[in-house]
């Protein structure tokens, strides 16, 4: 039995080593593409405002949905800065957006007991 797990293992092993390859080749992901990862995983299941609010309630957002600063100091998320152009009024408006990096995806992975591979997804939904 020992050594049919040890084949199992050698088997899986190189899929692993390239789900983490190729999760660390990307730099990070909106929540909602967040998300969308981690529900590919049978044992976990979430949307954008579920993943929210557990973010708020592990303490890695605050109530504005704004990361605290130990989060992003271990890279497990980032901000996203840009703006935009106000149509009513033709200003510039400023805002952030949270991002997921690797290995913050990696932890929630963990944290929300994920058991499938973690496979990431590029921005229109599939398959990285």
């Amino acid at each position: 039995q020992i050594v049919a797990l040890e084949e199992q293992v050698a088997v899986l092993e190189p899929a692993a080593r390239f789900a983490d390859t190729l999760a660390d080749a990307y730099g990070d992901w909106s929540v909602r593409e967040a998300a969308q990862i981690l529900d590919r995983d049978p044992t976990i299941s979430t949307g954008e405002r579920r993943l929210f609010a557990t973010l708020r309630a592990i303490g890695w957002l605050d109530r504005t949905n704004q990361p605290y600063q130990g989060q992003i100091n271990t890279g497990r998320l980032v901000c996203r800065l840009g703006h935009y152009r106000d149509e009513r009024t033709d200003e510039l408006v400023a805002y952030s957006q949270v991002r997921v990096t690797p290995k913050g995806l990696r932890a929630l992975h963990e944290r929300l007991g994920g058991t499938g591979a973690l496979v990431a997804l590029d921005t229109t939904g599939g398959a990285r």
